[in-house]
């Protein structure tokens, strides 16, 4: 038996959505991760710089 075009191509459709999906999630993981890092050092500069000024 062999798979209508229409279904097979709605799962390959499938498969790239939930890769690019995948590929969104961790992007957003990097991205916050980053500016959570930034947060944190800009709050570290500014307790350890402005008592010593």
């Amino acid at each position: 038996m062999t798979v209508p075009h229409g279904t097979e191509s709605e799962t390959d459709r499938e498969k790239l959505t939930r890769e690019i999906r995948v590929r969104q999630k961790a992007r957003n993981i990097a991205l916050g991760l980053f500016l959570g890092g930034l947060v944190v050092l800009f709050f570290l500069l500014t307790i350890v710089r402005f008592p010593t000024s």
